[in-house]
C-alpha cells in the first residue's frame, strides 16, 4: 500500500497537512528533536522524532492508529 501526505510547517508553529483531504489549523510544537501535531483542539495526533540533520522524521504514534501500522513512518524533507 503506498500513500502520499504532505506536510508543510510554516515559521508561526502551523501546519498544513494534506492527504486527500486539507487540515489548516493544525500547529506544531518542537523540543529538541521531539516534534509533536496538534489538531485545532489542542489534542496531539502525532509525535515523531527528528534525525539529526532535521531533513525527515520519524513517526512514533499517531491518533487513531490502535494497531501501530503507521508507527516509524519516515517523513522525508523536499526542496
Amino acid at each position: 500500500m503506498t500513500s502520499k501526505t504532505k506536510l508543510e510547517f510554516s515559521n508561526d508553529k502551523k501546519v498544513k497537512m494534506t492527504n486527500g483531504t486539507t487540515s489548516e489549523n493544525d500547529t506544531y510544537e518542537l523540543s529538541g528533536n521531539d516534534l509533536k501535531i496538534k489538531n485545532e483542539d489542542d489534542e496531539v495526533i502525532m509525535r515523531a522524532k527528528l534525525a539529526d540533520d532535521r531533513k525527515s522524521f520519524k513517526v512514533k504514534s499517531i491518533a487513531g492508529d490502535i494497531f501501530g501500522i503507521l508507527k516509524n513512518i519516515k517523513f522525508t524533507r523536499q526542496s
